[in-house]
């Protein structure tokens, strides 16, 4: 247990344990295709950073959604939509369609607004930055094309789009996104990379490099900090933002094995007491029943022999 710092793999299922909000699930545009595509809706940059549930707080300032300004068919580098981005636990970074990188630029800019600094364009340059500094870069927000029925009794997850009323404004609607579709967060500190060998010294890890028609790949840095179900019998891919933290997980574990083996043993004294009550009214007016038939044995012999009560 100690030194496991790599999160848990769930097999059979997922783990609520493990979960920070409600699992939603995107659909597996191709499932027997042998990968784990998706289809890509819509990108927002959300200010100030933060996850979904674990968002910006701070009541003085406005966090803002901005749209990058791109089709579905750019976002995905396909017009073809059964066919999307695939999700690769296997690769390290993210991928992305090169297309996109103008109008992710735009966002960018509007997102850091007047700040003056390196990061003020988005490049995969090293930079010197402080924690705070990566910390209150822009969450990036995909909104994938969500697996209706699966999503049907999640209508009040954050992980939803519905959750996220900016998202339909109308400014922002240049290209429909639906109520079941789901929403995946990508904070600063996951895309956001820092060297093992120049402290303070971060790259930016999602690239703009696919050409069109290529297939573009949300790597391990788009599923940091989240539950991830491969469900291939079902055709989705759940997203649950999670911990990862195995010793919590396995301390959370024990101690809810132990909850339910206390109530367990308290159930079982229930049921005994019950048992215990009932044997003993029962034994009660077997007593009763005994002492009634003696009685009236005890006047047949006396009126037998004569005698009858006045």
């Amino acid at each position: 247990r100690p030194g496991v710092g790599s999160g848990a793999l769930t097999l059979g299922g997922t783990d609520p344990l493990l979960h920070n909000t409600a699992m939603v699930f995107a659909e597996n545009i191709t499932p027997l295709g042998g990968w784990y595509p998706v289809r890509i809706k819509a990108m927002f940059l959300r200010t100030k950073g933060g996850t979904l549930s674990e968002p910006y707080q701070d009541e003085k300032t406005v966090v803002e959604y901005l749209r990058v300004n791109a089709k579905e068919d750019v976002l995905n580098g396909s017009p073809d939509k059964s066919k999307g981005v695939i999700i690769d636990s296997g690769t390290t970074d993210t991928y992305l369609p090169q297309g996109l990188k103008a109008a992710f630029d735009e966002a960018w800019k509007m997102a850091l607004g007047s700040d003056s600094s390196a990061t003020s364009k988005y490049h995969n340059n090293p930079t010197k930055m402080t924690p705070e500094e990566v910390e209150s870069l822009p969450t990036i927000l995909l909104v994938l094309k969500g697996h209706s029925s699966s999503n049907a009794n999640n209508e009040n997850a954050i992980g939803m789009t519905r959750s996220h009323k900016d998202m339909f404004k109308e400014s922002q609607s240049s290209e429909p996104i639906s109520k079941s579709d789901v929403v995946v967060a990508i904070p600063p500190t996951h895309y956001m990379e820092e060297s093992r060998g120049k402290t303070g010294t971060y790259t930016a890890r999602v690239y703009f490099t696919e050409r069109y028609g290529a297939q573009s790949i949300l790597g391990s840095n788009v599923l940091m900090g989240h539950e991830v179900n491969f469900d291939i019998g079902r055709g989705r891919i759940g997203f649950a933002e999670s911990h990862c933290d195995y010793s919590r997980y396995v301390e959370e574990r024990d101690a809810k094995q132990q909850e339910e083996v206390v109530q367990r043993q308290q159930e079982d004294d229930i049921i005994s007491r019950v048992a215990q009550n009932s044997a003993n009214e029962e034994n009660k007016n077997s007593d009763g029943a005994r002492e009634e038939d003696s009685m009236t044995h005890m006047e047949s012999d006396l009126a037998a022999s004569g005698w009858a009560r006045r």
